[in-house]
């Protein structure tokens, strides 16, 4: 026989079952926020089903729980197998549910146990944890991601507790109460009185149970039933395409998972191009971490979020390359001075040195000016040495003008003029 003490939960008829449970009640009205529990006796089996999650808003651990025992009394079968599979409906569950309501997955522990005559079949994940002892030793210790089926011996003592149970009760508690008391009601009086001081105190639930193997079914019976339950080959075959969809569920959430991780990975990157001013590198991170966001479906308010975030600096980082772009690509201004139009070179020989008469009649009034071609030649020599000292400098702009022909031919009339000479430059 086996002796239950369940903290809260689920409990359905006893009357059938050769299990005893104690309930406790739970002092001030304090309700579970974040954990929940169940156990089910059927006569010499039973299933025990414990849930913390890390949300205090509310308590996904009992559409956990309520999702377990749905499962458990679809595929009532007593394995390692199905113990597994138990545990993937629960989390999956848990995880749906937070998708619709947009919550972050946090950290989920389930503990399965399963009970068949002398064998019991564990299934965990996360901090939820299991204890056998066992001649006032423990023997087992069941704590993260572990599947185990343990051969029960007669008087084992199992104890099944959330994080916060073990915090308050040790080992050496547990092994202390059993050599001191034979009794099995006084070791469980012993842990409830430590466990209700805290819950008065902290002013929540600790769950645990704790179960009892008092008397173990002999080895034949346990062959009978097998037989039995191999006649129906239907149920294996319901069974393997209930597990084939639950892993694919969890698997999914894996890829999910991954999508997530990947796209971070390269939001870090992009950022990192981004303060380097880098912004082309940065542009290319942004637009692979967009593709693995683009991957993840559905997409909650936290993805969301991220991907506002990404379009936004994909926008800066355009905008800041152009910019940059344009104070590189400035086409630098070449000035170049005026250029310098050069009269005909005149040699005069001493033989034809002719002073200029001094009567100039009105016609060359209007023609002649001196000042014109002085500042004309003044104006080539400051060119010709500003352009030796100035070379690394910037130079002066200069506006460009244009010389026809017809105001050269006249130029070059003028200064034959001057010098006494007719329009073709032979001497009057």
């Amino acid at each position: 026989m086996f002796i239950l003490h369940l903290k809260g939960g689920i409990n359905l008829d006893e009357k059938k079952s050769k299990y005893i449970t104690y309930f406790f009640k739970n002092y001030a009205g304090i309700a579970e926020k974040n954990t929940y529990s169940t156990y089910i006796p059927e006569r010499e089996r039973g299933f025990w089903c414990l849930i913390v999650d890390n949300d205090m808003n509310e308590n996904f651990a009992k559409i956990g729980v309520e999702e377990a025992v749905r499962y458990f009394f679809e595929n009532n079968e007593f394995s390692q197998e199905n113990a597994t599979n138990i545990l993937n409906a629960a989390y999956k569950k848990i995880i749906e549910r937070k998708l619709k309501k947009n919550r972050e997955n946090g950290e989920i522990s389930i503990l399965v146990v399963l009970i068949n005559e002398n064998k019991m079949m564990i299934s965990n994940i996360g901090n939820t944890r299991l204890k056998l002892f066992r001649e006032n030793m423990i023997v087992e210790d069941i704590i993260r991601d572990e599947n185990k089926t343990i051969q029960l011996l007669k008087d084992d003592y199992a104890l099944l507790g959330t994080p916060k149970f073990w915090k308050v009760i040790n080992d050496n508690n547990i092994s202390d109460a059993l050599i001191r008391w034979n009794s099995k009601i006084e070791i469980e009086k012993n842990i409830s009185e430590k466990i209700e001081e805290i819950e008065k105190l902290e002013r929540m639930t600790i769950p645990f149970m704790s179960i009892f193997a008092e008397r173990i079914v002999e080895k034949e019976e346990i062959i009978i039933v097998e037989r039995q339950e191999q006649k129906n080959p239907l149920k294996y075959l319901l069974l393997m395409l209930i597990f084939s969809f639950t892993f694919i569920a969890i698997n999914k959430t894996l890829v999910l998972k991954k999508y997530e991780n990947e796209a971070q990975k390269h939001f870090d990157i992009a950022d990192k191009y981004y303060k380097e001013e880098d912004y082309s590198n940065s542009v290319k991170e942004i637009n692979m971490a967009l593709d693995f966001y683009s991957k993840i479906k559905p997409q909650n308010k936290k993805i969301t979020k991220k991907i506002e975030e990404l379009i936004y600096k994909k926008k800066l980082a355009n905008i800041n390359e152009q910019k940059l772009f344009e104070k590189i690509e400035q086409p630098k201004i070449i000035e170049q001075p005026e250029p310098v139009i050069k009269t005909a070179d005149i040699v005069i020989t001493p033989e034809e040195k002719v002073t200029p008469s001094l009567e100039i009649n009105e016609q060359d009034k209007e023609v002649y000016k001196p000042k014109t071609i002085r500042k004309r030649v003044k104006t080539q020599k400051k060119l010709h040495k500003k352009t030796k000292s100035t070379i690394h400098k910037k130079r002066k702009k200069y506006k460009k003008t244009l010389v026809t022909n017809d105001d050269l031919n006249q130029e070059i009339k003028r200064n034959w003029k001057i010098l006494g000479r007719d329009d073709n430059g032979n001497k009057v």
